[in-house]
């Protein structure tokens, strides 16, 4: 596997400038990010903003030409409500939501409750510790799973290409750090759990929806981020990747069925951890290639675009085409650090 290393220069000179789309071709909502001021904003390929929404954020999701989007309220409560990306018209709304992910059509969005625990009718989840999930053609919506460990709540969020399965990790990040994968079916109730380690974090569905993918990651120890593989049903349970000091691995997130990318943390010597850029994992024997080196603060992959969007530290989002492996600036695309985004085809939702 050849190099596709670029430096960290090249990414903040932006001397790579995307080909515009075709004159006569319909603008297509390829990109959403969050920003300042509780913003969200829609745009194509090439930067051009196709609308601005307020009040909406932190996270976002896009789906066939779908935008679902948080909109906090008063006292931990939410709701989310889903646009069309391109014109801004309002689609649909669900009370008592939040964290929402739509399927790759845009035609059901997985999401949580909100984070208001308070009991009260008609609070979805009173233990704020369950997933859902609503087809949005018919406004139908129920509970996937409702987790009994008072000590853990869903974390990250993945639904499978051919939408029938959703992936979460049901842990705890503030005090307890432990977590534990969990699959659930969109058309039925059916919920299996797939780890019973507490270190497994951040799922990811294979191509072909029977394999996820995830970080193994030993409590605190921030030099124990792997890359491991499951079936569905748990079988054929695989390490790709140990986590060293020097090169701890966070969300692989597949990009083909060969292919996965992860994000590179390493140690530094007054022992904090920074992010170093993001690699390639080759899934037949776990080779890991340096595909991004500079502080990457955030990332999503699309696999029908073949792309990478990522947000440096300093805000800046960046487009990667794995393609013709060039590296293209998203113009305007300066927002505050650790603000979300998320690609047209991606399948994961990570805080």
């Amino acid at each position: 596997m050849r190099d596709r290393r670029i430096p960290a220069c090249a990414l903040v000179a932006g001397l790579l400038i995307a080909a515009a789309p075709p004159a006569a071709a319909a603008p297509t909502p390829a990109l959403a990010y969050t920003g300042g001021s509780d913003r969200a904003v829609t745009a194509t390929l090439s930067g051009t903003v196709l609308h601005r929404f307020s009040r909406l954020g932190p996270f976002v999701s896009l789906a066939g030409g779908v935008l679902a989007a948080e909109r906090p309220g008063a006292q931990g409560t939410s709701a989310v409500l889903g646009f069309d990306a391109a014109t801004g018209a309002k689609l649909f709304s669900i009370d008592d939501a939040s964290f929402p992910l739509l399927t790759r059509d845009g035609r059901a969005v997985v999401f949580l409750p909100d984070a208001n625990g308070s009991g009260d009718s008609p609070d979805r989840d009173p233990h704020v510790n369950s997933i859902w999930y609503e087809n949005l053609t018919t406004g139908h919506d129920r509970r996937l799973v409702r987790f009994s460990n008072p000590d853990r709540t869903p974390l990250h969020l993945a639904v499978s290409p051919n939408g029938r399965w959703v992936a979460a990790d049901q842990g705890n990040d503030v005090d307890v750090f432990q977590s534990d994968l969990y699959v659930a079916r969109t058309g039925a109730h059916e919920v299996r759990r797939l780890t019973h380690d507490g270190d497994s974090w951040y799922p990811s569905f294979s191509p072909d929806s029977t394999t996820v993918a995830y970080t193994h990651r030993v409590g605190t120890h921030g030099c124990s981020g792997g890359v491991r593989l499951i079936g569905i049903d748990g079988s054929n349970p695989r390490t790709l990747t140990t986590g060293t000091c020097a090169r701890s691995l966070l969300r692989p997130v597949w990009l083909d069925a060969d292919t996965l990318v992860a994000w590179w943390w390493k140690r530094l010597p007054d022992l904090s951890f920074a992010p170093q850029g993001l690699v390639e994992v080759a899934v037949a024997d776990g080779t890991v290639t340096t595909l991004v080196q500079a502080p990457v603060a955030d990332f999503s992959v699309s696999r029908p675009l073949h792309r990478i969007a990522f947000r440096l530290e300093n805000g800046r989002i960046r487009l990667l085409d794995l393609t013709t492996h060039t590296v293209t600036p998203v113009p305007g695309g300066t927002r505050p650090r650790g603000i979300h985004l998320f690609l047209e085809g991606a399948f994961e939702l990570a805080s």
